[in-house]
């Protein structure tokens, strides 16, 4: 079972509805039926969620990818945590919490996020963690470094 995709899943969940919420409210109190309305606050709650959407489900897809394959739970769970930092982080910044290093720290985690899960899913899909379903006999992350530098 991938029981600690399921967990970040449920975080991130909550985490849309907060910023569908926000979204929502703010068509109501601006009065937008479509669009932001040319209002400046109602844009940044639609990219608040939309920019969410756009990199949560793929980041999830890959966590859950990961952990079937056998990668090690520190390291979804490590990985899990940068990805909630970072949405956190920019949902902060673009719905007026935090300042631009905000931004900054939430871009840039999201884009280490989305390297490292690439990486993990790469070696995972290998066999190279013992409690891989594709694992070799004796096969680890190191036999993949020894390869590359022999």
């Amino acid at each position: 079972m991938l029981t600690i995709t399921i967990i970040f899943t449920g975080m991130l969940l909550l985490m849309h509805s907060a910023l569908s919420i926000t979204a929502s409210a703010n068509r109501a109190k601006y009065e937008v039926d479509f669009g932001d309305g040319g209002n400046q606050k109602m844009h940044k709650a639609m990219r608040a969620q939309g920019n969410f959407i756009e990199y949560v489900p793929i980041i999830l897809i890959a966590m859950g990818i990961s952990e079937y394959l056998g990668a090690p739970g520190w390291l979804i769970w490590s990985c899990g945590w940068v990805l909630i930092v970072s949405r956190i982080s920019h949902a902060a910044f673009m719905l007026g919490f935090a300042g631009k290093p905000g931004r900054l720290v939430g871009a840039g985690l999201s884009f280490c996020s989305h390297s490292s899960w690439a990486s993990i899913c790469l070696v995972a899909a290998q066999g190279c963690w013992p409690s891989s379903p594709n694992a070799k006999n004796g096969s680890a992350p190191w036999h993949m470094i020894h390869i590359l530098r022999n």
